[in-house]
């Protein structure tokens, strides 16, 4: 079986292994038209402040392997034929095209950001994060000295995962929400919390202001907002995303344009699939995600208990401060975990957590419990891992179950 993967989000390749799975003669091939295969764009903030200069070393962590397979960059998929089972690829290093075919699919085209429309946009020193070669070009722009007023446009995740790698760095850094809204996929006093502790961490939030224009003369030396006007030395867009499915527009899409899957990942034309932030698993639960922003993490899954309200779940919530490990080891880190829940029948909704060193990790432990339809009382009689070395006597989870009446 011949698999080809256009693109090289990671969720692409790890489709395609699947999809080989049980097939010894299974060949996958991926085709990146970029110099490099890319780490996802949430992991590239994290590495702004290595010290290394060898790019090899950034890139260690991003690297693509599948059993059998072949990955090839510069080389850009330009057409599909769903019919022939082909694709049309362009060689960037030659110059040349050629057709292969195929016997599956998968598209991991992932998504471009959405445009940023105000006077003196074209100004030097405004740059996105979103591939490899942009880590590159930034990591150059804030080794110079001047580099010190960052601002970062967006509430996102993403946005804010990028801020707080400048914040860590010792720059100034300034975040203004230009109407995507502020972390998404959030209660208003989970939102409310977490921005308070990016503020102890010296991040300033300027939320629900509008961009006008970018003032300064080669270089962008200021920000004007419809309140007010903030200086720039370096402003790094993240104003949400659009799905790159330009390929194939005749498979099914959503409202929001992006390729609608299965659960296997198959998208509405045979034997093609899709994968990251290109596809679409249409109205199924919401996805489990988690970010480090700076020194602090935060993860979220299945419903808010604003979203259960709107859905007429009759949702309660609840929420518990606990230690990720017992206080007589050295760093240990307050955690908050907030559980949503019906209350009739305390069937477990969703999970918020934030706080210090491995709260992410949490999130897992809420997802199961979600997803397998467990009650609040069951997720508390679950024997989470004790020890003296690592972990607290009463998880933060449990408090929060016991939290729960």
């Amino acid at each position: 079986m011949k698999i080809i993967v256009v693109g090289s989000i990671s969720s692409g390749m790890t489709l395609a292994e699947r999809l080989a799975a049980g097939d010894a003669s299974a060949q996958i091939t991926l085709y990146e038209k970029a110099a490099y295969c890319s780490c996802g764009t949430r992991g590239l903030p994290h590495y702004l402040g290595m010290a290394a200069g060898d790019l090899s070393e950034i890139l260690a962590g991003c690297a693509l392997s599948a059993r059998g397979g072949h990955i090839r960059v510069h080389a850009e998929v330009t057409a599909v034929d769903p019919a022939a089972r082909t694709v049309t690829v362009h060689d960037a290093n030659t110059g040349e095209t050629t057709v292969e075919s195929y016997d599956k699919l998968v598209l991991a085209t992932g998504s471009r950001g959405a445009a940023l429309r105000a006077d003196g946009v074209g100004r030097m020193g405004i740059h996105p994060l979103r591939r490899v070669e942009d880590l590159m070009l930034l990591r150059e722009f804030i080794r110079t000295p001047y580099v010190q007023d960052i601002v970062v446009l967006g509430g996102s995740l993403e946005a804010l995962e990028i801020a707080g790698a400048f914040r860590k760095l010792g720059r100034s850094v300034r975040v203004i929400d230009c109407g995507q809204g502020f972390l998404p996929g959030f209660d208003s006093e989970v939102r409310s919390a977490i921005q308070r502790e990016l503020e102890e961490a010296g991040i300033c939030f300027h939320l629900g202001e509008r961009v006008t224009a970018f003032r300064g003369r080669t270089f962008v030396e200021m920000v004007a907002t419809d309140r007010g006007s903030y200086p720039c030395d370096l402003c790094v867009p993240c104003l949400g995303t659009v799905p790159n499915t330009g390929l194939l527009p005749q498979a099914k899409a959503d409202a929001d344009g992006r390729f609608v899957v299965d659960a296997d990942g198959q998208t509405s034309l045979a034997d093609v699939y899709a994968a990251g932030s290109c596809a679409s698993a249409g109205q199924g639960w919401p996805a489990t995600v988690s970010a480090r922003l700076g020194g602090l993490e935060v993860a979220r899954t299945g419903l808010t208990q604003e979203t259960a309200e709107q859905l007429g779940l009759h949702p309660a919530g609840t929420a518990a401060v606990g230690q990720d490990r017992t206080g007589l080891v050295p760093n240990a880190g307050s955690v908050t975990v907030k559980l949503v829940y019906t209350k009739e029948g305390r069937k477990l909704l969703g999970g918020q957590v934030w706080g210090g060193a491995d709260s992410m990790a949490r999130i897992n432990a809420i997802a199961v419990a979600v997803q397998a339809g467990m009650t609040v009382e069951e997720l508390a009689k679950v024997r989470f891992v004790t020890g003296p070395s690592g972990h607290a006597a009463w998880d933060p989870i449990q408090l929060a179950c016991a939290a729960a009446k």
